[in-house]
């Protein structure tokens, strides 16, 4: 993941082709969303990834991350469809800072 520290501000507001999803939008359609994250470690084509959001916006890490061609490992719903025995959510907490497992699409 490059760069491996940076900060995602983005607004988020609903889908328009889906509705039931949130998606990065232009600012006039959304609210503002700030995400910060660190790179800790690399596995293969995996990162983990230390969180903070500055905002608490439905989904951002999700959509924040997606956005940006990393998302969570295991979500069903913005990320890419794997065969896991486990999902995302099983080290997530709802907290302010959080670790998540993020795909590199795109390999260094």
């Amino acid at each position: 993941m490059t760069p491996e520290d940076g900060v995602i501000e983005a607004p988020i507001g609903r889908d328009r082709r889906h509705r039931e999803r949130m998606a990065v939008v232009t600012e006039d359609k959304g609210r503002q969303a700030r995400t910060q994250y660190h790179v800790i470690n690399y596995v293969g084509n995996y990162s983990l990834l230390e969180i903070r959001t500055q905002t608490g916006r439905t989904h951002q890490i999700r959509v924040h991350l997606a956005a940006i061609g990393y998302p969570v490992m295991g979500d069903k719903v913005y990320g890419i469809q794997f065969k896991l025995g486990f999902s995302h959510y099983s080290g997530l907490r709802y907290q302010q800072i959080g670790y998540l497992i993020s795909y590199n699409r795109r390999s260094s």
